[in-house]
Formats: C-alpha cells, structure tokens, sequence
C-alpha cells in the first residue's frame, strides 16, 4: 500500500528551483475516485471546520472551493476531540459536511495565522489554542487524532516559536530537533499502525505529509532543518520509519506559514535603507529552505495578504498552493473584491491605479445597480469582448428547480435540491452593489454569504489568469503581466481601511446603548443633516 494517495506533477520537464511553474495534483480515494487540481491553486481556510460565512449549500455550490484546510486546535475543548468519534471512512469529511468526492481537506494542530503569544512547547507536548484555554498535545497524541479522523493532508507537528522575538540560537536549535523528532515519531506511527492492524478490511491509505520548514528568521538554521531532512537515516532509524533513506522520503510536500514569519522578521530587522523590506528578505529565507530540498514537490503557503503578494510568491518562489483568508476578510467587512489577472489593456494604461475591491458599506453604493465586478460579468449577462464570468452565487445565481426539499441533503433528497435536475443551467440577474448595501446596513448574515463566495471566486480566477498566462506565455511573459498588474492596480489597502472603520461603526450601532449614540449623533448634525466635524 502507498504512503500517500496524493501525486504530484509538473507539466513541464524541467521545472525551475524558484519561480513559477504549473503542476497537477491528484488526490486518489480508497474507491478509486481521484480529484485534480491544476496548479498554482487556491486552499480555503476554515474555522472550526466551516468556511466562515459560508453554509455547506454553499461551500459545494462554490467551484473555487476544493482544497480545505482546517486548523484542528480548535476542537480540543473536549477530550477526545469530537471529531475523532465519528467512525467509518473520511470521517472528517462526513463530520464536516464535505463531499469526499469533491473536496480536499488538509489539518495542521494550529492555525497557521494566528499569532497570539503562547506558552513555550516542551520535548514532549506543543501548545495548542482551544476554545476553553491553552491545550498540550503531544506526538502520539496528534497521530492518534489524524489515525481518527483520515484526513487526505496532514502537517507534521513543528515546534514553532508563539513567543516574544527575537529567538536565541539555542531556542532556534531546540526548535529544529523537535520538529525532526516529531515527524520521525510520525512516519514511525504510520508503519506501526499498518503492520499491527488486526481489522481484515484494509486500512485507509495514510494521509500525505506535509512538513513545516521550520528555522524561523535565521538563515543558518532553516539550511540546517532542510539539511536534516535530506540526511541518511541510520538502519535502525529505517527500519523504523519503514525502509525510508531519509525523512524526507516520507514528505509529500512543504508548508510556509508567512504570518509568525514576517512577525520575527519584522521584530529583527533594524529600520535601515541598506536592510531589504520584509517581503524581501521572507522571500531570501525560504530561498534558503528550498535550496537543498528536492523541487518536485507540491509547496503550500499559508497568511498571503493579498494578490499582489500571491503573485510575487508564485513568481519569486514558485509557490504551487496558495491560503488567501484576506479574501474573506475582506468580505467580513463587506468588501467585494474587483480585480482580474491579466490585467485588461485599459486598465494597465490608466494613470490612477484601481482599487482591489469595492467598500459596500460606503454610502457612494446605495443607489449603484451595478454588479460586484467590473472585472468580470453576470452569466445572465451578454458576453462582452473578453470578461470573463464570474461564476459566484452572487453573480450567477442559479434558477432553482420548481421543486426545493428544505432540510435535507441533496443526496438524500434523491437529487431534488440539485441545481438544474439535470438541465441547461437558467442564470437569474446578478446581485447589485446597492442590494449587498442595503444587506450590509440591515445586519443580514447573507451579505457576508455572497460576498465569501464572490471574493473566493475572484482569487480562484486570479490563479486560473496565472495558469493561463504560464501556458500562454511562458515565465517571462508571466513576469512581465506581474509588473502590468502592479503598476494598474494598488497595495496600500486604503479600501480595506476605510470598510474596516465604517464595519465597525455599523457594528457598534447595534450594540447596548444604540439609542443614546444616535441622539447624540443627531444632536451633532449642523443645520445642513452632515455630521459635524467634531462628532
């Protein structure tokens, strides 16, 4: 039996050590079912399992949706892990309300983007965030939840650092050798459970391993983490991870979690003209990691904030796997993002770079009928020139069939809930700006629904841009649409800014003491209705 049901190719001969490249990932079921994915291609950050604002109607409804990943701390408020009870086959996914037929999921012990300061992990346990306060897991602890639960992705425990930077050099040095110990203890575990299980139906094949690169803000040590798992192993060493020469054998692929990254980078590096910016000098340090490590395996990054960083990972790095959770920030504070990539000829030439999105709280949307996007078009709509559809539920959303069976589950429902009962598709008029205003203003929880799926739907289209233009053009040409993209399109986040102030202000119009905060507001009206100045 495989260690791994997941592949993964590239679609070319010689693919480059950094820089972009196109690839296919297989995941292949016990069944015989296999999903691909195109690569570079986008995975969807859950939130104890959902995809936040999002029912899971929705999540299998959304064609951008097919990679997931769910942070497992989140779910130790209990012992054991109630996703852990569920018996059978891809217990996560049926625990979850994932179609095993469509959707992909990966677990790591922690989220990857959150950056709260914890305790310091021990030889034995990592710490771990719960509902309920800080939780110690330890390696047998995670094999034994993973073995539960059958997810298709795992990532090995790392003894990443939760605490103040900067990281002393036996701190960093403690780090690496209990992140090559915990992922030793892993591949053991794998072979173990295999040769003592008694159960004459075979096993599910063991999830693919992803392996933290690990190393922090120090160049020295990430070369010595990667070093690690190239090394030969001992013969009592391979005999105990199965026959494997050396552990990254055992490794499906590698993760890069930005956000605790770029935090220590941040906190070293002296404000200087001669010392490179962050994105820069987080670019040189995974540079170091990958450099001794074989390229032909899949790399997932995790705490982008934004497209312009995607693309600059994709081009600089050659990133095959990308979490974009500002997507649903974005749309958390109803923000509907616009972009597309390659950018239109119009767009590039502009003098004033656009915006990345639409502020719907803005007063400016209240009697905008236009769609979410000028970048693409409604499926109801007439094709124009070369937009492409947007193929979100807020932009195309689908007639539904005469007949709804409310409360039950597609497949139980004997296909009654499906879309178009087998059918040509009927397309109803896209969802206007002044429509998701209107929502945002009135608190209803389907605003942040339609805006989800549609910024998941634009980021999902921005790496099919990146697909195409690799295809098309290849890696110069590819480099080239980056600098067109740049140049027509701005970073600085001022709509994101300004939606996050106006959110909280709609917030805090709901909360205890609405009715005094209005009469005080009205109270500071000046003649003409505008607020004053003061106020």
């Amino acid at each position: 039996m495989d260690r791994s049901t997941l592949r993964f190719s590239f679609d070319e001969a010689a693919a480059p050590l950094f820089g972009p490249r196109r690839g296919t990932l297989v995941i292949e079921r016990p069944t015989g079912h296999t999903i691909t994915l195109q690569t570079p291609a986008l995975l969807t950050g859950t939130s104890r399992g959902v995809v936040p604002h999002l029912s899971r109607g929705h999540t299998r409804a959304s064609a951008a949706i097919g990679l997931l990943h769910v942070p497992f701390e989140t779910f130790l408020e209990h012992v054991p892990p109630v996703p852990t009870l569920q018996p059978g086959p891809n217990a996560l996914h049926r625990f979850l309300g994932f179609n095993p037929d469509q959707h992909i999921l990966s677990v790591s012990i922690r989220d990857p983007d959150d950056l709260r300061d914890m305790p310091p992990n021990g030889n034995q346990h990592l710490a771990a965030n719960s509902l309920r306060g800080v939780r110690k897991v330890s390696p047998a602890d995670w094999t034994k939840y993973v073995n539960s639960c059958t997810p298709d992705i795992v990532v090995a425990l790392s003894d990443t650092p939760y605490t103040a930077p900067p990281f002393s050099q036996k701190r960093l040095t403690k780090s690496i050798e209990r992140s090559t110990a915990w992922l030793t203890a892993f591949l053991s575990s794998n072979v173990n459970n295999t040769a003592t299980s008694a159960n004459t139906t075979p096993d599910p094949p063991a999830p693919a391993v992803l392996v933290h690169l690990a190393g922090s803000a120090s160049h020295p040590a990430r070369a010595s983490f990667a070093a690690s798992l190239t090394e030969p192993l001992s013969p009592l060493e391979v005999a105990a991870v199965g026959g494997l020469p050396n552990l990254d054998a055992g490794v499906a692929g590698y993760t890069i979690d930005l956000k605790p990254l770029r935090k220590v980078v941040s906190a070293t590096q002296a404000p200087s003209p001669a010392q490179p910016n962050t994105d820069e000098e987080t670019t040189a340090l995974i540079h170091t990691s990958l450099s001794a490590l074989p390229q032909n395996k899949p790399r997932l990054v995790h705490g982008t904030h934004g497209p312009h960083d995607v693309l600059r990972l994709v081009r600089d790095v050659g990133i095959d796997i990308v979490e974009a959770r500002w997507a649903v920030d974005a749309a958390s504070h109803g923000i509907a993002l616009d972009f597309a990539f390659p950018v239109t000829q119009d767009g590039a030439e502009g003098q004033k770079k656009k915006e990345l999105g639409h502020n719907l709280y803005d007063v400016r949307y209240r009697l905008d009928f236009a769609r979410l996007a000028e970048a693409f078009r409604a499926a109801s709509e007439p094709a124009e020139g070369g937009t492409r559809v947007c193929p979100c539920i807020a932009c195309s959303p689908v007639q539904p069939p005469q007949r709804i069976v409310h409360g039950s589950d597609p497949s139980e429902a004997g296909g009654a809930n499906s879309h178009n009962g087998g059918q040509e598709k009927e397309y109803n008029p896209p969802s206007t700006r002044a429509y998701l205003h209107h929502l945002l203003h009135t608190h209803e929880m389907s605003a942040h629904a339609l805006l989800v799926a549609h910024n998941l739907a634009v980021v999902d289209a921005l790496l099919t841009g990146v697909r195409n233009t690799l295809d098309a053009v290849g890696r110069d040409g590819f480099a080239a649409e980056v600098r067109r993209f740049q140049t027509a399109y701005s970073e600085e986040g001022a709509v994101e800014q300004e939606a996050r102030f106006m959110w909280a202000e709609v917030e805090r119009a709901r909360g205890k003491g609405r009715l005094a905060r209005e009469k005080e507001k009205e109270q500071l009206k000046d003649p003409n209705g505008e607020v004053a100045a003061s106020a």
